[in-house]
């Protein structure tokens, strides 16, 4: 899209310019092809810049529009990963979490595994 602005950029520079050049030359302009033929001729010129300044407004807001329609998709996506980031990091914590517990009801409790038939004790 870059080349295509520069380019349409460089068309409507040039187009002023010439429309200025007009301005600036126009009793020349009217000596030269007739005062009714170049005002026939500004006339069409007018009309023309007109639209290309249309077809560039156009193709601006498309391009504006294609611009915003990937910023909302990327602005979800990006949602959509800090909330699954979250859930994975509240798991391990839960999970990191869940051993210190377990081990923490194991010492405080009684040994209960150990048989009351110690071979020792006798």
């Amino acid at each position: 899209m870059r080349k295509f602005k520069l380019f349409f950029y460089s068309l409507l520079f040039a187009y002023l310019a010439t429309s200025v050049y007009f301005g600036l030359y126009i009793e020349y302009m009217f000596k030269q092809f007739g005062m009714f033929t170049f005002l026939k001729f500004l006339r069409h010129w007018v009309a023309v810049g007109l639209l290309v300044i249309l077809l560039e407004w156009i193709i601006e807001n498309i391009h504006i529009f294609q611009i915003r329609k990937r910023n909302k998709k990327l602005t979800k996506e990006v949602s959509d990963l800090k909330a699954e980031l979250y859930d994975l990091q509240k798991k391990a914590l839960q999970e990191i979490e869940k051993p210190e517990a377990i081990s923490k009801t194991t010492a405080s409790k009684p040994e209960e595994n150990k048989p009351d038939n110690d071979p020792t004790k006798e």
